[in-house]
């Protein structure tokens, strides 16, 4: 009795113990199984790869990379009427309320200035004055 042959796609017909070969070397590999510690209970945060009680770990953002606040001004007695300004939205109020700018938020040197335009329409009248065609 003589050797056994399969057949195995891509290979052709091979014996019993190359096929075995074959489909050994194709099997999936499985992972290494991951260990996980014990963990107790309580509130924990992974970083760098390890688990950590969240008590205890480093914040992810520090202080300088997260949102800024700017408080709000401290109050103060205004000069023109002796009121008290306890609120950056009273202190614009008292400064819209009389006419007051702040010296860095001046709106008008802001804004670009355009070269005066000369009334063409006035021009065009007063040259036909001269002229008598209008009256």
């Amino acid at each position: 009795m003589g050797e056994v042959l399969v057949y195995r796609a891509g290979r052709g017909v091979v014996t019993r113990a190359e096929a075995a070969a074959i489909d050994a070397a194709s099997a999936p590999q499985r992972a290494a199984p991951v260990i996980v510690p014990k963990v107790e209970r309580g509130r924990w945060v992974w970083r760098n790869g390890e688990l950590i009680d969240a008590a205890t770990a480093p914040p992810l953002v520090s202080a300088d990379e997260g949102p800024q606040v700017i408080r709000d001004i401290e109050p103060y007695r205004a000069t023109k009427t002796g009121e008290v300004i306890g609120s950056r939205t009273d202190h614009r109020a008292y400064l819209r309320r009389h006419g007051f700018i702040e010296v860095g938020n001046e709106r008008e040197a802001m804004k670009p200035t355009r070269p005066e335009v000369p009334d063409a329409r006035r021009d065009v009248a007063h040259a036909l004055r001269q002229h008598g065609w209008m009256s």
